[in-house]
């Protein structure tokens, strides 16, 4: 499988250039790609081809990639981990903290994700035009903290910025899949458990705090080959 690296200059760069998307459904944006291989899914390669034009850089509009994310849900299959540990490899012995959090970070966001109800009706934007309730900048500074104090590393602003861009760009991913595939289960719209979890937070106020039976059975479970 060919895979194309990143140089230090784009890893760079990343951390300043704002997230610009395509206004409008691109006719050709990549070139094809494997979505699946032996009946598992390649996360990496379905982003590429459905989420993502590569030939300009930029996300595709998000109605092609609402409509392209129900592809997720018409076959049920498990997830293939080797282009996350591919990437992993070819930023060894250059990039060590962008191998690190390759290999860390989506399993992160999986845990929080299985026990969370309301997970899907939160959002990392700061503003939703659909009632989702924006995760706060504390969430995002300390998740970033974690995870570079975890894996070692000082505390650089440009670390910490770029590590934050990964945790958003990541959890957005994860949230559109979570969505579709809450809304082709239980036929509701994830707008109504926003609106729930809104009502929940005027009622008892914002700071809650749950203890979290990481044994319990989960409502949502994301297959995975790990």
């Amino acid at each position: 499988m060919r895979r194309v690296a990143v140089t230090d200059n784009e890893s760079e760069n990343s951390s300043y250039t704002p997230t610009r998307r395509a206004t409008v459904p691109a006719v050709s944006h990549s070139r094809t790609k494997l979505a699946s291989i032996n009946n598992k899914w390649l996360p990496i390669s379905f982003s590429e081809e459905n989420f993502y034009d590569s030939l300009n850089g930029v996300p595709l509009c998000q109605a092609t990639i609402e409509e392209n994310v129900k592809k997720l849900m018409k076959t049920d299959k498990i997830i293939d981990p080797s282009e996350f540990l591919e990437l992993a490899s070819e930023m060894h012995g250059t990039r060590p903290v962008i191998e690190k959090l390759v290999l860390g970070m989506v399993f992160m966001s999986n845990m929080v994700a299985k026990y969370d109800p309301y997970f899907i009706a939160c959002t990392p934007a700061q503003n939703s035009t659909k009632d989702y309730v924006p995760f706060s900048h504390d969430f995002f500074r300390n998740v970033s903290a974690f995870i570079i104090k975890g894996f070692g590393q000082s505390t650089d602003m440009d670390v910490e910025t770029y590590t934050t861009r990964l945790v958003r760009d990541s959890l957005t991913n994860l949230l559109d899949r979570l969505r579709a595939q809450y809304t082709s289960k239980t036929d509701r719209k994830v707008e109504e458990l926003a609106c729930e979890l809104k009502n929940a937070l005027n009622a008892y106020g914002t700071p809650q705090r749950v203890e979290i039976n990481f044994n319990a059975p989960s409502e949502f479970v994301i297959r995975s080959t790990t």
